[in-house]
């Protein structure tokens, strides 16, 4: 990684949102690979949240564990998971414990 990487967030916690949540169009628009019948039998449940106008699956995140992984890139300390989008940038998530877990604190970074 290059020796400066920015985030940028307004560290306002967002809603993660259950599968029951999502309409029937957010699965057919964002999210086809998962069987909505799976969904609805309780069999799998996949979690979201929005942001800047896009819906995101939690599933898709990697985790960063600092504690437990010593390879983990500490150039994100606080920080739960991340989702790539190019080399140089991406979307970082943070669980708000304020909130019992059920918000997340969304940002951007890039270098």
């Amino acid at each position: 990684m290059p020796d400066e990487i920015t985030i940028i967030t307004n560290n306002v916690p967002r809603p993660i949102l259950s599968s029951y949540e999502l309409t029937r169009e957010d699965y057919d628009n964002y999210f086809d690979y998962y069987n909505v019948d799976q969904i609805h039998s309780g069999e799998i449940s996949p979690e979201f949240f929005r942001y800047k106008g896009e819906l995101y699956d939690l599933g898709e995140f990697s985790f960063i564990s600092h504690r437990n992984d010593p390879t983990a890139p500490s150039e994100f300390p606080g920080w739960h998971g991340i989702q790539p989008d190019s080399f140089f940038s991406g979307i970082l998530i943070r669980y708000s414990p304020d909130s019992d877990y059920e918000e997340i604190v969304v940002g951007r970074y890039y270098c």
